[in-house]
């Protein structure tokens, strides 16, 4: 598996309707916070509400071009947590990261903001 399928795998968990805020993951619901999803994709294992990834690499790599994606924001838990956030944001911001796990590279342009989210 590569870093974008992880990514895309990811995206997919949210827009089925599990996005959540506040937790990793939340067991009652089945719920993932962005940052949780890219674990699952990875193929983690929720034991008592911790994470454990079988492909620990893998999960680095992905959260990396996530979390570039998001440093605008902070990082990926406090943006998908902001209260102005929506799934259609989450969603915006994987697409990003995918975009630049496509092409290898780091999104380089002018600092985002939630407007440009919401276009």
């Amino acid at each position: 598996m590569k870093t974008v399928d992880v990514l895309i795998a990811a995206r997919e968990i949210l827009a089925s309707g599990k996005w959540g805020k506040g937790r990793f993951f939340e067991p009652l619901t089945g719920y993932y916070c962005a940052a949780g999803a890219l674990h699952r994709a990875c193929g983690a294992k929720v034991w008592g509400g911790n994470f454990s990834s079988p492909n620990p690499k893998l999960a680095c790599r992905a959260f990396a071009y996530l979390g570039f994606a998001a440093r605008d924001f902070g990082d990926i838990m406090c943006f998908n947590d902001r209260i102005d956030t929506t799934i259609d944001h989450v969603l915006k911001l994987y697409d990003i990261a995918i975009a630049n796990a496509r092409r290898r590279h780091s999104f380089t342009g002018r600092k985002l903001t939630i407007k440009d989210l919401s276009a």
